[in-house]
């Protein structure tokens, strides 16, 4: 028997082993006291896992969907080009929108985020610079009303983001929490470690070899 010791782990691996590692510990009630510790330290790195992620799913989640609306916005426009239009002013109007559109065109989407955000920005304003009144009956004019929307909505979730990741910073994020869990986790282990020595019980030794196991499947 040797002291355990956590390996390097990923975030999401550490909430796995915490927990199963509170579970085996939780009913020693020799160690009861550094056990709750770490359980307390192991909620507050929970709640920050959870918050993290669902932050950034929500901010994926809009990314997407005005990455469908460029996609969107780009076929419209370059289908309706093959339109047997007859309206002289409807077919400038709309060599205009489409030249505009594919001067950006599906590259955007590959962009990284923040560049993304201002390219779209900068679609629209070079729309907005047109007159496209003639184009009000082709359906055209509801795309960039859509992409401005959708890339509104991204923008607000960013905003949103970065405002909890710098209260979190205020207090501890889940990177910055996973060292005092890890810590708190191995102070439980050494508690247990040193029951063992003193008094081998069978359910204290049985609960070891449970840790050890255990923790030896993350290395």
């Amino acid at each position: 028997m040797k002291l355990i010791t956590i390996p390097r782990v990923r975030l999401n691996q550490l909430q796995s082993l915490a927990e199963s590692s509170l579970e085996i510990c939780r009913p020693l009630t020799e160690i009861q006291e550094s056990t709750s510790k770490a359980a307390k330290s192991f909620e507050d790195f929970k709640q920050s896992m959870v918050k993290e992620g669902a932050s950034a799913d929500e901010k994926g989640e809009l990314d997407l969907g005005r990455d469908k609306v460029v996609t969107g916005l780009v076929g419209a426009v370059n289908a309706e080009l093959h339109y047997p239009h007859q309206d002289n002013g409807v077919k400038e109007a709309l060599a205009k929108m489409a030249k505009t559109v594919n001067e950006y065109g599906l590259k955007i989407k590959n962009y990284r985020l923040p560049e993304e955000t201002s390219a779209i920005d900068n679609l629209l304003a070079d729309l907005n610079k047109l007159n496209l009144a003639a184009l009000e009956g082709t359906g055209l004019l509801r795309w960039p009303m859509a992409l401005a929307h959708a890339n509104n909505l991204y923008k607000d979730a960013d905003r949103e983001y970065i405002a909890d990741a710098t209260v979190t910073k205020s207090s501890l994020s889940a990177t910055n929490q996973a060292p005092i869990l890890i810590s708190e986790l191995e102070n439980v282990f050494l508690k247990l470690f040193s029951q063992i020595v003193v008094n081998p019980a069978e359910h204290l030794t049985k609960a070891y070899a449970r840790l050890e196991t255990l923790v030896g499947s993350y290395q």
